[in-house]
């Protein structure tokens, strides 16, 4: 619209300009004077019309918003989960014990603050137990710190779960300082 009003003022300059002749000289610059022709007169610039092709009205409309930043929700989420702490259990039990209970309170109050945060429980076990057994054991203790979580006020939706069993222990010693430490429940950013 802008090119329309500068075309129209121009050539009203140049039908109301002085009938002497006029040397035309064409500018190559940024902006709209690359498709017009310039010319001079004493001094004074006026611009003379040069046909423009038309483009299509597609062309002309502004180009959308850029969607908002997946990497910036993601690095939202990888805060969260970092502040979240894990829980522990007892030996062959998925019982949330009474200690862990104010852990989760405050697990669960930092994930109903953000809400766009979703996150996945990991069940863990120890090494004793067969794999197929410490699978459905980390599973259960899994599903156990998922539904205190949503007992305390997080949206089911925001807490997906998983079981590790013994696959992915913090320790590797075979006694039961270690052993302790792996029997947990771990919260972080879901993928």
């Amino acid at each position: 619209m802008k090119r329309m009003w500068m075309l129209a003022a121009a050539l009203a300059l140049v039908m109301a300009g002085p009938g002497c002749s006029k040397k035309v000289d064409t500018l190559r610059s940024a902006g709209d004077e690359e498709a017009m022709g310039v010319q001079k007169d004493s001094g004074m610039m006026t611009e003379d019309l040069v046909e423009e092709p038309v483009q299509p009205e597609m062309a002309m409309a502004p180009e959308p918003a850029p969607a908002p930043a997946a990497s910036m929700q993601a690095d939202v989420a990888m805060g969260v989960a970092s502040r979240l702490q894990d829980i522990h259990f007892d030996f062959d039990k998925a019982v949330i014990r009474d200690p862990d209970k104010p852990i989760l309170l405050a697990n669960a109050d930092l994930l109903k603050s953000n809400p766009s945060v979703n996150v996945t429980v990991e069940g863990h076990c120890d090494e004793r137990g067969t794999t197929a057994y410490n699978l459905a054991l980390g599973e259960r203790r899994a599903n156990a710190t998922r539904r205190y979580l949503i007992a305390l006020g997080v949206a089911p939706s925001q807490v997906a779960t998983v079981s590790y069993g013994e696959e992915r222990p913090l320790c590797t010693q075979s006694d039961e300082s270690c052993w302790s430490r792996n029997r947990r429940a771990h919260v972080t950013a879901a993928r």
